[in-house]
């Protein structure tokens, strides 16, 4: 890593997080350094995975609708699995 200059990355978590954490990283021979050092290098080089993506506009406004729903006791019609993928396969 000759020329490549070192930086410090810093972060606030409660302790209970933390211990759990360490407990469950040791058991893969990680530490959280280790961990934190490999996932930012991955978001570096490859992008932010797509499991840590904000769902877009037109979900986040169906989830809106139905919050709404919910809130206001509104009948919700049940719908199947199968209709609810076709709505995000349009």
């Amino acid at each position: 890593m000759e020329g490549i200059k070192e930086a410090r990355v810093s972060a606030r978590i409660d302790q209970l997080t933390k211990t759990k954490a360490e407990k469950e990283l040791s058991k893969h021979g990680l530490s959280i350094s280790e961990f934190i050092r490999m996932n930012l290098t991955t978001v570096a080089n490859q992008g932010l995975p797509d499991y840590y993506g904000m769902p877009n506009e037109t979900t986040m406004a169906a989830i809106y609708e139905m919050i709404d729903t919910l809130k206001n006791k509104e009948k919700v019609e049940s719908v199947s699995f199968e209709d609810i993928k076709k709505l995000f396969d349009e």
